[in-house]
Parts: C-alpha cells; structure tokens; sequence
C-alpha cells in the first residue's frame, strides 16, 4: 500500500503544475472572451435603446457597461459588468488618437451602431493583448500584441 501512495504522490506531483497551468489559461481566455462579448453587448444595447452607451474601466481590469451621462460626470445606470481577473491588469487606454488616464478613458456607443475609436492594453506577466474598438462598425475585438497606431492619414482632396 505505502508503494502505491508513494506512486500516486509522485504522479500528482508530476501533473498539478501543468493542472494548475491549464486552469489559469483557461480563466485568461474567458476573461478576454468577456471584455470582448462587452463590446458586442454595449453597441448592442445602444442600437436597441437608442440611447448612447459607454463601456468604461476603473483601471485594475473591471469593465462595465453604462448610460452616458449628458453631463459626462460618469455616471450612469449600469448594465453589465465584468470583474478583474487577476495577473492581468488594464495598462494603456487609448481615446482615439491620444493615450489618456483610465479614469478619463470611456467609450461611447451610439445608437446607429458606430463608436468612439480606441482601445486598452491588457497585460499578464509574458503576454500582451490590445482591445480595440472599430468606430465604423462599434464592434470591438482581443488581438495579441500592441495596441495599434490609429492615427489616420488625411490626404488632400484632389
């Protein structure tokens, strides 16, 4: 019997640090599949209301959908959150063109189904991930990588 026990620590041993491995990738993935489906959600509920939507963050990785407030004070009626997950946290907020500070970085749905250009980094210790948000069509998606350059080149009518 203690040949057994012995066998089985050993095995245990052996497979808990990969177990453990599988269940926090799975956890990062499910978190950045959420962030992701919010997107979807906050363009989603504009269109259906009518009424402009804003997807904010407070910075440690909780994201939340909520009214616009015409006052741009932030608050708002809440219709959706997401908790932080942690390892990862929300680094560089991007507002169209300009980097700013995550208690300033809210972007907006609108009704017709468009959105405020932008995005946010997301970092966990070896791997980065960019949320970016597609004004034209106010569908957001998770890339590997940086966030991309979204200044726009003008060319001269012509």
């Amino acid at each position: 019997i203690s040949t057994i026990v012995v066998i089985l620590a050993m095995i245990a041993a052996i497979t808990y640090p990969s177990l453990a491995s599988v269940v926090k990738s799975q956890r990062i993935r499910s978190y950045l599949q959420d962030v992701e489906r919010l997107t979807t959600d906050a363009r989603g509920i504009a269109v259906q209301t009518g009424q402009t939507v804003s997807l904010a963050s407070d910075g440690e990785g909780s994201f939340q959908i909520r009214a616009s407030s015409e006052d741009d004070s932030g608050e708002g009626q809440v219709f959706e959150q997401i908790a932080p997950v942690q390892g990862i946290s929300a680094t560089n907020f991007r507002l169209g063109a300009d980097d700013i500070g995550a208690d300033e970085w809210e972007i907006r749905f609108y009704e017709d189904g468009t959105a405020d250009p932008g995005g946010v980094l997301l970092t966990e210790a070896s791997s980065t991930w960019a949320l970016v948000i597609e004004p034209k069509t106010g569908r957001g998606r998770v890339q590997r990588g940086e966030l991309p350059d979204t200044t726009l080149t003008e060319w001269e009518a012509g």
